[in-house]
């Protein structure tokens, strides 16, 4: 039977890479794979922001996860890195999704939206789901109220996650949700879960943490929200009170089982 966990991610990110930024001043030792394992996932993207990976030796080093996915970046200038992705799927069975980081940021200007048309992405789409492989977007709370101009785009993913990049605006959570459910009839939808304030560059309030989880758990059991996406394995053991309370409640609530139904 299918338990919580098996609905958690890890959003990974190359060991250490965020020292020095956002007021993280602590290195990190915790490798994606480690960060999954160490916070009771069961499934792992992994975001190499554009440092240079050997896909290969992650992605069977991620041979462990349930599932697990990689970011798709800059291809609209580099078509063949979604060739690459799909290419990897084939030698990678759990490899299943890619995914656009940032991809309404217009902070990202490498690899947001605006390098793209719908009728590109849908033929992204097309190969990845060819080799067993979903396609998926980045959606900050922020970009709700524009996303709607943006349907077209939206259309052509198969899932959409949501991002609570500044901490208060978690204050909004259900009213936030409810939109972004009704922006995405028919997508999957996960949910990103900082374990650092990122926007205030500061650690987050463990509760807040909480109250997300115990929300999320309600919306996965109504089948309105897949999962959800722990960030990430480079905090992980910093000694963070918000990365701890995360731990504690996939130890607490990640072996019970998954009934879903229609709310």
């Amino acid at each position: 039977m299918e338990k919580l966990r098996d609905r958690f991610w890890i959003w990974g990110h190359p060991t250490n890479s965020l020292y020095g930024c956002f007021g993280l001043n602590k290195p990190s030792a915790m490798s994606p794979v480690d960060g999954m394992q160490y916070l009771g996932a069961t499934n792992l993207f992994y975001v190499p922001m554009g440092r240079p990976t050997d896909r290969e030796k992650e992605s069977a080093a991620m041979a462990c996860a349930k599932e697990s996915g990689w970011s798709i970046e800059m291809a609209a200038a580099n078509p063949q890195r979604v060739t690459e992705i799909a290419a990897l799927a084939k030698r990678h069975p759990n490899l299943k999704r890619g995914i656009f980081d940032d991809f309404l940021n217009d902070d990202n200007p490498s690899n947001n939206y605006l390098h793209y048309t719908p009728a590109l992405l849908a033929g992204f789409r097309q190969e990845l789901n060819a080799a067993g492989v979903s396609m998926w977007m980045v959606l900050y709370t922020k970009q709700l109220s524009m996303a709607q101009a943006l349907t077209p785009y939206l259309e052509t993913f198969d899932g959409i996650s949501l991002w609570f990049w500044n901490e208060e605006d978690i204050a909004h959570f259900d009213r936030h949700l409810a939109d972004f459910i009704a922006l995405t009839p028919g997508k999957q939808r996960l949910l990103g879960c900082y374990l650092y304030d990122f926007g205030g560059k500061k650690p987050v309030d463990p509760a807040g943490v909480l109250f997300q989880l115990d929300r999320a758990k309600t919306l996965i059991l109504q089948n309105k929200l897949e999962g959800v996406i722990l960030h990430t394995n480079v905090v992980a053991d910093m000694g963070f009170a918000g990365v701890q309370a995360a731990k504690d409640w996939l130890a607490e609530h990640g072996d019970e089982p998954i009934a879903a139904h229609e709310a």
